[in-house]
């Protein structure tokens, strides 16, 4: 085995080091927020992401890709559908409230396919096959079937950059949804916290966090996360949690996105 690496090696040396190099500067471009590098990073990403999409669509999977994918965005407007008629069954609309609600809610998603995705401790970036061409827009919000993934930051005309929520500079505002009481949601490098929750939410493991009305990124009410650890129950006024998201952030390969014009006061690091 080992002299069938050396062959490989001494045969291939120039491509591999080649291929190492280009995933090493990718992951350096993308954690700089230079505005030069910034179009440049558009640039290599939409690249090769086009690259990507042109190798998959080699090997299409016909009328299984197109059945798996009114699949997929059905059961992404169903999670928003439950997530609005948990609020306002929180609230205690009526019944019949809900009914017509049910009925009458329309969410503007359009499907997108994963291109390429850049994962690094500190973010997880996405490219998505949907751009200015299709009216994508920055700020628009994507999710998967289970919850948020992520705000579109950057976007050309065939391809979108959508930092994730994996990502140390998204921090939306996100509410605990049993108390209401609001919280940031930040992801460390390692985990997901949520902090300045106060000790009067009686956070538990378990409890659901969506993002909140009064964020500047998503005031539409999402499903985040779930509890897994209350950090320190026993010291000052605030809580901080840790929580798992409910989006498949690194493994998700179709998403949707909500097509409504981003907030007027949508801000996002850059």
């Amino acid at each position: 085995m080992p002299r069938f690496f050396r062959v490989v090696w001494e045969s291939y040396k120039e491509v591999i080091s080649l291929i190492l190099i280009l995933i090493i500067s990718l992951l350096l471009i993308s954690q700089n927020n230079n505005r030069g590098i910034k179009r440049f990073r558009l640039f290599a990403f939409s690249s090769i992401a086009g690259v990507s999409s042109m190798l998959n669509s080699i090997f299409p999977s016909g009328a299984t890709r197109a059945e798996n994918e009114q699949l997929r965005r059905r059961n992404a407007e169903l999670m928003m559908q439950v997530s609005i008629s948990r609020e306002y069954e929180a609230k205690n609309i009526q019944l019949q409230g809900l009914l017509q609600l049910r009925d009458t809610i329309s969410f503007p998603v359009a499907p997108a396919k994963v291109a390429f995705r850049s994962v690094t401790n500190s973010q997880t970036t996405i490219v998505l096959d949907k751009g200015t061409n299709d009216n994508v827009q920055e700020g628009y919000i994507v999710v998967d079937e289970r919850g948020l993934l992520g705000i579109v930051s950057e976007v050309s005309a065939s391809y979108s950059i959508v930092r994730s929520i994996k990502n140390t500079s998204v921090n939306p505002i996100v509410r605990e949804r049993k108390s209401g009481y609001q919280g940031i949601l930040h992801w460390t490098g390692e985990s997901f916290i949520v902090t300045n929750i106060p000790k009067t939410a009686d956070t538990r493991v378990n409890d659901t966090i969506i993002t909140a009305a009064t964020s500047s990124l998503v005031n539409f009410p999402l499903p985040i996360g779930k509890v897994s650890r209350v950090i320190n129950p026993e010291q000052g006024y605030m809580t901080t949690i840790e929580i798992i998201p409910f989006a498949n952030i690194e493994r998700a390969d179709y998403v949707f996105i909500l097509m409504q014009k981003p907030l007027p006061n949508f801000t996002i690091t850059r």
